[in-house]
């Protein structure tokens, strides 16, 4: 019960004291080394010091991670300034002389030790001290806080989550404080967040409050030495006040950081920020640049801004980001980002044509990131062409389809050219002439496919000192080989900076082949390209005729029986024939001689016995000394009708192939329909083409010994046949 009444940080204390006694001193070396530390990595070479207790390297020490088990300081080399004693729960032992083996350390880093007070002059003798860590000592309080600030040599001092308010007005009241940097991020308060408490610091030159959940600052007082200010992480929505009346609360600020917040409208009416040269407000909701927003007479030195990353719960209601005219107005402006922004540079209503006029002395432009799909010459140069000054331009991953020589013809002084992750299919000869400057071309993983030598002019190359070209499509043929024979001659030191090895560098047309390992005989590319395709044309064209021709004679009875079933009439032909009665037989058999057992035993006593129907049998009904086509072109004009008995052996009898041929142009040419019977089963494969359009276009009936298959049987064949079968046997 008593365990269960501890505090959370008691019961975590007590629990890891049983951790420590239980665990083997390997697993306390883990410990130590997953101790969280603010303290910058070390590369050196680290050797056991400190009575074996810590880690020491050329400056460092590293005696973190002991939780409790260190109940001193001990004795370090004199060639140690840095010591990184956190996570020790140093405040279970804090006393005045802790320290009094570091007199010459320079910076100390106590984070993670549970320190609420600090004994007084507990660094007294630490001459040397300039930088103090104590993050994550969360019950450290005001009172221990403008002790370590009053110290003389203390400089810098890291108080995170700590869990400090804003600082009291009078906190530093009538100290001499020299620090010039505090840390204070991570310290949650919400609201407004008072800066009165450092106006008294008056040597404190960088101030951070990152992740301290304020929505908005305030101070009556202005804190006159402060020159870079972080509020990264916070909760602001809108840029936050800096006047104090008409007074500036920052007068020397040269740096502004408000990156990942929730800011939402630039309203900078009440700016005061005489001094400021550097502003980022990445990662907000920003979705409108109003006139002027960063006028010179807002910002009389603003030389950096960097907007990027603007989108979140905007984009669920698809609210372009719009730029009015002149929102960039300030001629000391020269290095402008606005990465990832998803900004339609092609929409005149989103991106004004005067967006950046003024801007005539930028030097570094990014707008990588964004929408130029659709953006022709003439749009380019109105929104770009008169920054002059540009050394910069960094517009990879724009969805550019394509260039000209004429977009980038107003930039002699531009040094470095992005254009990488693009769809760029070709680039046009000579199309980067005229940058007698350029140094830095990225072009990689576009959709180029070939170089030639007027792709690049002759001074062009001479100036390039790094070209990237890696992952495009390129086609390895007679057009690529000066492209080839330039790559391999000119080594890495050109085309394989960015860490593109040449293996990156490959033919699209050859799988697994290299464009350093891929060749052409010079025979090869002496007919001109031209030719080559036009022999390709011909040769592709009349191999298309031949198959096509081939196809066409393969399934011609296909073919004709579609267009047969398709422009059928409707049966006057037919019907007219029949009434004519000039016929010597109802049924006109084709059969193969093997299966005249089945027409004898089955199809002959049904329809002529029972039906009176009269069949054409060949072995019984054709003239003796006629020849065999004359006797099977004369049946089958004296038939009505005509039955085709298919089987196997059918598909082997050229009489049957020649008659099945005569019998569907007869069918044809009466609007007449054939009768099939299948008596045995037919694979596809074996059939002829003949056979399958029958099958494909004709419904047939399959012959089965099963009793209720025979009943089917018949009565589907007396169906095809009732337009002959006599009226008394129909009754019947």
């Amino acid at each position: 019960m008593a365990r269960a009444a501890l505090c959370p940080t008691a019961r975590w204390l007590w629990c890891l004291s049983l951790l420590v006694v239980l665990l083997p001193p390997q697993s306390i070396q883990v410990a130590a080394a997953a101790c969280p530390s603010t303290r910058p990595q070390s590369y050196d070479v680290q050797v056991p010091c400190g009575d074996n207790r810590c880690w020491c390297d050329s400056s460092t020490a590293d005696c973190s991670g002991h939780w409790g088990q260190l109940t001193y300081v001990p004795k370090l080399p004199e060639d140690i300034s840095a010591v990184d004693f956190s996570c020790n729960n140093l405040s279970m032992f804090l006393t005045r002389n802790t320290f009094a083996n570091l007199t010459n350390i320079e910076v100390l880093y106590l984070s993670h030790n549970d320190i609420s007070w600090l004994p007084a002059d507990v660094f007294g003798e630490m001459g040397a001290l300039w930088l103090l860590d104590l993050d994550s000592n969360e019950a450290l309080t005001f009172t221990s806080l403008r002790e370590i600030v009053s110290i003389q040599s203390i400089r810098t001092v890291f108080a995170g989550k700590c869990n400090l308010p804003p600082l009291p007005a009078d906190l530093f009241q009538n100290t001499t404080s020299r620090v010039d940097e505090i840390v204070l991020s991570s310290n949650p308060h919400g609201g407004i967040y008072s800066l009165e408490g450092f106006c008294d610091l008056h040597f404190l030159r960088q101030l951070q409050l990152c992740d301290c959940d304020f929505n908005d600052i305030t101070s009556s007082c202005s804190l006159h030495q402060l020159a870079n200010l972080d509020l990264t992480g916070n909760v602001l929505r809108r840029f936050p006040k800096t006047c104090i009346g008409k007074e500036p609360m920052f007068p020397v600020l040269t740096a502004l950081y408000l990156t990942h917040n929730r800011i939402e409208v630039l309203s900078t009416a009440e700016v005061c920020l005489p001094m400021l040269t550097y502003l980022d407000i990445s990662y907000n909701f920003i979705k409108l640049y109003p006139s002027g927003t960063f006028s010179i007479a807002k910002f009389p030195f603003l030389e950096s801004i960097k907007l990027q990353h603007q989108s979140s719960y905007w984009d669920m209601f698809i609210v372009s980001t719009k730029i009015e005219a002149k929102a960039f107005d300030n001629p000391n402006l020269e290095r402008l980002y606005l990465n990832s922004n998803e900004l339609e540079f092609a929409d005149n209503d989103s991106i004004s044509r005067y967006a950046f006029a003024n801007c005539r002395n930028l030097r570094d432009l990014s707008l990588s990131s964004n929408n130029f799909t659709y953006v022709d010459d003439n749009r380019f140069l109105l929104l770009f062409g008169h920054l002059q000054s540009l050394v910069n331009l960094i517009m990879a991953d724009n969805k550019f389809e394509s260039i000209s020589r004429k977009m980038f013809a107003n930039f002699p002084k531009l040094t470095r050219l992005d254009l990488y992750d693009n769809m760029i299919d070709s680039i046009p000869d000579g199309a980067f002439d005229s940058l007698l400057s350029l140094r830095q071309l990225f072009i990689h993983n576009n959709k180029i496919k070939t170089i030639n030598e007027e792709t690049f002019g002759q001074n062009v190359r001479a100036e390039l000192s790094s070209l990237t070209l890696a992952f495009n499509p390129f086609v390895c043929s007679c057009d690529l080989v000066w492209f080839q024979h330039w790559f391999q001659n000119t080594g890495s030191n050109l085309f394989m900076v960015h860490g593109f090895p040449k293996k990156d560098y490959k033919c699209d047309n050859i799988p697994g082949m290299t464009l350093e390992n891929f060749s052409m005989t010079e025979q090869a590319c002496l007919i001109r390209q031209e030719v080559n395709l036009l022999i390709i044309l011909c040769c592709s064209i009349f191999i298309f005729t031949l198959t096509l021709v081939s196809l066409v004679f393969r399934y011609r009875w296909h073919i004709r029986l579609l267009m047969y079933e398709v422009f059928r009439g409707r049966d006057v032909l037919r019907r007219q024939r029949l009434m004519n009665n000039n016929f010597d037989f109802d049924v006109f058999v084709s059969y193969a001689s093997e299966d005249l057992p089945w027409v004898r035993q089955q199809l002959l006593p049904k329809l002529e016995d029972e039906l009176g129907l009269r069949l054409c049998i060949h072995e019984r009904d054709f003239v003796l000394g006629r020849h065999i086509v004359d006797n099977i072109v004369q049946c089958v004009e004296s038939s009505k009708k005509i039955l085709m008995v298919f089987s196997q052996h059918f598909v082997h009898s050229q009489w049957c192939q020649f008659e099945l041929s005569l019998c569907l142009s007869h069918v044809m040419d009466y609007d007449d329909a054939l009768i099939v019977v299948c008596v045995d089963n037919v694979t596809s494969r074996q059939m002829t083409s003949a056979m399958m359009g029958v099958l494909k276009t004709t419904t047939y009936i399959q012959w089965s010994e099963e009793e209720d298959a025979v009943v089917s049987f018949w009565g589907r064949l007396c169906l095809a046949l009732r337009e002959i079968i006599p009226f008394d046997e129909q009754n019947v």
